[in-house]
């Protein structure tokens, strides 16, 4: 059955992407950032973001769950809120998956050398055809798991 073949994809994914975890901080680290991470950007108190859309950094924030360090800014998703429904669906709506994909950045030296991330802004994708990976070693070795496995 369907759902079968798609329980096994997804268990060869999360293996997958176990393995690049890994990979990742044997080679880099947990600790910092390197040039080549992908990171999805968070809001932090008194921090300016790279792109200034506040309201695009707080529903990526509030989709990303907050994680982290703790170290963040919840008051445009309270305030989304605090407009009622209305304004919670309106902010709901730029977390859509498309939206937090388009936010995805490649760190750059320009970027490790400002500290602009840190390491709870780094994601790994799920291996699949139309993503983009690391742009370094973790990258590559992500790269030719996939293509081994067919």
């Amino acid at each position: 059955p369907r759902t079968l073949r798609m329980m096994y994809l997804h268990a060869w994914q999360s293996a997958l992407w176990n393995a690049a975890a890994s990979h990742r901080i044997r080679h880099y680290g947990h600790e910092r950032v390197v040039v080549g991470d992908l990171v999805l950007p968070r809001r932090r108190h008194g921090a300016s973001t790279t792109n200034g859309d506040d309201v695009e950094d707080a529903a990526l924030m509030a989709a990303d769950g907050g994680g982290g360090d703790g170290d963040v800014d919840y008051e445009m998703e309270d305030a989304a809120a605090a407009e009622g429904a209305e304004g919670a669906a309106s902010a709901k709506t730029t977390t859509s998956a498309a939206g937090r994909l388009s936010a995805v950045r490649v760190v750059t030296e320009a970027d490790v050398a400002a500290g602009r991330y840190d390491v709870f802004d780094v994601v790994l994708p799920l291996p699949g055809t139309e993503v983009s990976y690391p742009e370094h070693e973790t990258g590559a070795w992500m790269r030719q798991a996939a293509s081994e496995a067919g």
